[in-house]
C-alpha cells in the first residue's frame, strides 16, 4: 500500500508536469510506439550544480509508528489508511483518474476529499490527521487534472481546493508538515503556468524555476523525502526534455539509490540511457527528397541539428517554422539543419527550407542508435560529430552560436530561444518573484 502511494505521488507531479510543456502548446512530444515533465547547460541553480544527495533521509519512514500511539490513535488512523487504499483504487500507476462518460470518477473523488477533510477535523492524533490531510490533497490533485480542460472557474476551483489542503498540512505538528504542503502548493503553481499562453518556453522556464526553488528550500531535509525525490525526479525530466542530459543526471545522482521494487526506476533507467548518448560519435547518411545523398561525414567541423518528425504529427510538424523563426530571432548560424522524416508522407505537407530524408524506424538505424522514442526530437551534433543535445523543445538550439554577420544587438540574450515568462502580475497565480529577463 504505501509503495502504490508512492508510485502514485510520482505519477501525480509528472502530470502536472506534462500540463506545464503541453498543455495548448504548439507542440507535444509524440511517443513512436514501434521506436526500439531554464539555464543553459553550465547556468545551472544551486540546486542542479551539486544538489545534495536525498539518500539521508532514506531511512526516515514516512509512515507514522503505530506503536508509539495510544489504541484511539491507532484505531484513527486505521481509518485514514483505509481511505488512502480508497482513493489508490480511484487512480491509475501514474496517479490519474478517469474522467469516466457520467463523471461517476469525479463524484466519487470529490466525495472523498470531502470525506477526509470531515475526518480530520475529527480525529485526534496528528499523525491520523496528516494521512487524511493528504489523501484529500491527492483526491484534490486529481480532481484539479480532471477539470484541466473543462470551464476555468471549476479549474481555479479545484485549485483552490488544493492550496487550501496544503495549508491545512502546514499547521500539523509532524516532521513532514512542510516539505508536503510546499509540495502541493508546488503542484498547483505548476497547473497554473498553462495560464502563461500557448509557447512552451516560458512555461517550461517557469516549471523550472518553481521546481528548483523547492528543492533548494528543502535540501538535506530528512523528513518528506519521497515528495523531494519526486520533484527533483520532475526537474529531471525537465531538463531531459530541454536537451540537458547532464543536469538531468545530476538530479538522477542526487536521489541516491532505490529499492528493487520503485516505480521510479523505470524512469531512471530513461534518463540515463538517454544521458549514456552524450558524447558518443554518430555517423549516417540517406537520400533527401531530392535524390540526392546526404551525409553527415561530409560536414565534419561544423554542427548540424537533426530534427526528427513525422507528417502524420501535426505537432512535430509545426517545428519546422518554429526552427526557422528561432535561427532568425536570435542570428544563430554557423550549423546545418536536416529533417529527418520518420514513417510515410502526407500529400500536401509542410516542406522544410533545408534537406529532408525519410527514415525508417529499423534496428541499427538512427531513430534506434539515438534512442528516439517521441516526436518531435532535436538532436544537436557538435564540430566533432559527437552528440551533445537530444531533447523535445528548441532549447536544444541554445547550444547554437550567433552568426558571425549578426550585430552586438542579435547576439545580446541569445542564451535562450524561449520568450520570457509573464512578469509580476501578469499571470494568475505567478509568484512576484520571477524575473522577466531572466534567461532560460
Amino acid at each position: 500500500m504505501k509503495h502504490q502511494t508512492h508510485g502514485q505521488t510520482a505519477g501525480r507531479i509528472k502530470c502536472a508536469l506534462s500540463a506545464v510543456l503541453l498543455a495548448g502548446s504548439a507542440w507535444s512530444a509524440h511517443p513512436l510506439q514501434s521506436a526500439p515533465d531554464e539555464t543553459t547547460p553550465g547556468d545551472a541553480t544551486p540546486a542542479e550544480q551539486s544538489p545534495q544527495t536525498d539518500q539521508a533521509g532514506q531511512a526516515d519512514t514516512q509512515e507514522p509508528e503505530e506503536a508509539d500511539l495510544p489504541l484511539a490513535g491507532v484505531i484513527e488512523l486505521a481509518s485514514a489508511y483505509r481511505l488512502r487504499e480508497e482513493l489508490s483504487a480511484l487512480l491509475d500507476a501514474d496517479g490519474r483518474a478517469a474522467a469516466g462518460a457520467d463523471g461517476s470518477d469525479e463524484n466519487r473523488l470529490a466525495g472523498l476529499a470531502t470525506r477526509c477533510a470531515v475526518l480530520a477535523n475529527s480525529v485526534q492524533s496528528q499523525q491520523a490527521r496528516a494521512v487524511l490531510l493528504d489523501c484529500q490533497a491527492r483526491a484534490n490533485a486529481s480532481l484539479a487534472q480532471l477539470a484541466a480542460d473543462g470551464p476555468e472557474q471549476t479549474r481555479q476551483r479545484r485549485l483552490q481546493q488544493l492550496r487550501s489542503a496544503a495549508e491545512k498540512i502546514r499547521a500539523l505538528e509532524v516532521p513532514t508538515a512542510q516539505p508536503a504542503a510546499d509540495y502541493w502548493v508546488l503542484l498547483a503553481d505548476l497547473a497554473e503556468a498553462v495560464d502563461l499562453g500557448d509557447s512552451v518556453g516560458p512555461r517550461q522556464v517557469l516549471a523550472r524555476r518553481l521546481l528548483t526553488a523547492y528543492l533548494d528550500k528543502h535540501r538535506g531535509s530528512r523528513a518528506g523525502r519521497e515528495y523531494v525525490i519526486d520533484a527533483r525526479l520532475s526537474l529531471a525530466h525537465l531538463l531531459d526534455e530541454r536537451g540537458d542530459q547532464r543536469g538531468a543526471m545530476r538530479q538522477v545522482e542526487a536521489i541516491g539509490e532505490l529499492p528493487e521494487d520503485s516505480p521510479r526506476l523505470l524512469e531512471v533507467e530513461r534518463l540515463t540511457a538517454r544521458a549514456a548518448r552524450i558524447g558518443k560519435a554518430v555517423q549516417f547518411e540517406g537520400v533527401t527528397t531530392g535524390l540526392e545523398v546526404w551525409r553527415l561525414s561530409d560536414h565534419a567541423g561544423q554542427p548540424v541539428l537533426l530534427h526528427l518528425y513525422a507528417d502524420a504529427v501535426q505537432p512535430s510538424l509545426d517545428m519546422i517554422d518554429q526552427i526557422t523563426d528561432a535561427i532568425a530571432a536570435r542570428a544563430l548560424g554557423g550549423f546545418r539543419v536536416v529533417s529527418l522524416r520518420v514513417g510515410e508522407p502526407v500529400a500536401g505537407s509542410k516542406t522544410a527550407p533545408w534537406p529532408t530524408i525519410p527514415i525508417g524506424l529499423e534496428p541499427g538505424g538512427v531513430v534506434d542508435k539515438l534512442g528516439i522514442d517521441a516526436l518531435p526530437t532535436l538532436v544537436w551534433i557538435d564540430a566533432d560529430g559527437e552528440v551533445a543535445s537530444i531533447g523535445h523543445a528548441l532549447a536544444v538550439l541554445e547550444q547554437a552560436p550567433a552568426r558571425e554577420d549578426g550585430d552586438a544587438g542579435d547576439r545580446e540574450g541569445r542564451e535562450s530561444v524561449d520568450p520570457p515568462p509573464a512578469g509580476p502580475g501578469e499571470g494568475p497565480g505567478l509568484p512576484e518573484a520571477v524575473p522577466r529577463d531572466e534567461p532560460g
